[in-house]
């Protein structure tokens, strides 16, 4: 199989959340690739999609487990332009082109606890918001400015404000952001969403709800992820 690898980096990097999430499953079926992961705390979840239209030449090599997706996102960093990805040996995955190769152990199915074998959460968000990357970026320095480790996603009619902080008790900042899109949502964040921003493309939907995961729908033309992050429940004293 043949693929630019730019594409297989940003599709590893977006199912991982940039190697966060280090065990993976690697679907290679007839239409391409699919994974379906958690973490180990199942306070995060993707489900992603390569279609096999990414890649110049496309073989069903079945299910592979990948034990280190660090390990496999720097090993792409050392390739350029398009690679070869084959089946090595039984136990290994080949990334190659005509003056390189990688040999890359695969796990057992055994040692990769948080794959994600049910049906898909049947969540219902009440309300949708595009957002671009640049705002959630700008709301991730704010955490850090803060130093805070949660957001609060506020969604009122058509506007969506982000807020980071105590309002009134302690440092507070807030992004607001009007949308076309009319419905009512208030949940808060806090574990992989860091990871979950840094890995998605420009512009992305999230799903929302009053305390129920947010989900974050991530399409580009070859790739398709869902990234389901839980909500934080804060309790009052």
């Amino acid at each position: 199989m043949k693929i630019k690898k730019e594409v297989l980096t940003d599709y590893i990097n977006k199912v991982s959340l940039g190697g966060a999430i280090p065990t993976l499953n690697l679907d290679f079926g007839v239409d391409g690739i699919t994974t379906r992961v958690m973490n180990t705390g199942t306070t995060a979840m993707v489900l992603g999609a390569l279609k096999k239209e990414a890649f110049t030449e496309y073989e069903a090599l079945g299910e592979l487990f990948i034990k280190d997706s660090t390990m496999l996102l720097n090993a792409l960093k050392t390739f350029s332009d398009e690679i070869t990805v084959e089946r090595g040996t039984d136990v290994t995955l080949r990334l190659s082109t005509s003056d390189r190769e990688v040999n890359i152990m695969l796990a057992e199915e055994k040692i990769c606890p948080n794959l994600f074998r049910d049906k898909r959460p049947d969540i219902k968000p009440t309300t949708f918001v595009v957002a671009d990357k640049s705002l959630l970026n700008l709301t991730l320095n704010d955490m850090k400015l803060l130093n805070v480790g949660s957001v609060t996603f506020t969604k009122v009619g058509n506007e969506l404000t982000i807020s980071i902080g105590n309002e009134n008790e302690h440092d507070f900042i807030k992004n607001v952001l009007v949308c076309e899109e009319e419905g009512d949502a208030v949940v808060s964040v806090a574990e992989y969403f860091k990871e979950a921003v840094s890995s998605m493309s420009d512009e992305v939907t999230l799903h929302l709800g009053t305390d129920m995961p947010v989900i974050i729908d991530d399409k580009t033309e070859f790739i398709e992820t869902e990234t389901f992050l839980s909500p934080l429940i804060k309790f009052e004293d």
